[in-house]
């Protein structure tokens, strides 16, 4: 069983995100902060990082940047999620380090399939 990380801090967001994956038999993982987010990464190993860019405090480029400096962390498979959708957007998260990039709002099928994607 794959273990998915979901950081988002809109509860609705979040709860669907989760419905989805669970019911597709991942093992899910939340939280509404990214300063969270780091030691339970580091603690369950999560396959998959579906990290929200606009978070409260640290926000989700930042959190990346730490995970892409720590080598035993550096190779972990984050998805972009954000509702930022200007041109070049997704293009700027990819080449700033993330795996994939789903918009909002997504469909379930565009999340399982950034998953899919990122875990090969």
């Amino acid at each position: 069983m794959h273990t998915v990380l979901i950081i988002e801090d809109n509860f609705i967001n979040r709860r669907v995100a989760e419905e989805v994956l669970r019911a597709k038999g991942y093992n899910v993982l939340t939280t509404d902060r990214a300063e969270e987010a780091l030691p339970i990464i580091q603690s369950q190993r999560p396959d998959v990082v579906l990290m929200d860019i606009q978070l409260p405090g640290m926000d989700g480029i930042t959190a990346l940047q730490h995970l892409r400096t720590d080598p035993v962390w550096r190779t972990t498979k984050v998805i972009a999620v954000t509702a930022a959708t200007a041109k070049g957007y997704r293009e700027r998260m990819l080449a700033g380090g993330f795996d994939g990039y789903v918009a909002k709002p997504f469909t379930a099928e565009q999340l399982l399939e950034a998953i899919r994607a990122v875990m090969g």
